[in-house]
C-alpha cells in the first residue's frame, strides 16, 4: 500500500503544479506594464480571481468572508 500513497503524493504535486503553471500563465496573459512602464500590473483581476475561486474555493470564500466583515 505504500506506493499507491506514494503514486497518491506525487499525483497530487502534478496536479498541484499544473494549477500553479495555469495560474501563472492567467496571470501574465492578463499583464500589461504599469503607468510607469517600469513593471507590470494585472488588467484583468476578476479572471484571475474567477480561477482562484475555482481551484481553492474554501480561500477564496474565507478571505471574502473575512473582507465582508471588516465592511
Amino acid at each position: 500500500m505504500k506506493t499507491e500513497n506514494e503514486f497518491e503524493y506525487v499525483l497530487k504535486l502534478a496536479i498541484d503544479k499544473s494549477n500553479l503553471d495555469a495560474l501563472v500563465h492567467l496571470i501574465i496573459d492578463n499583464a500589461e506594464l504599469n503607468y510607469s512602464g517600469e513593471d507590470l500590473r494585472i488588467t484583468n483581476t476578476e479572471t484571475t480571481l474567477q480561477f482562484i475561486k475555482y481551484l481553492y474555493p474554501n480561500t477564496y470564500l474565507n478571505k471574502l468572508r473575512e473582507l465582508q466583515k471588516e465592511d
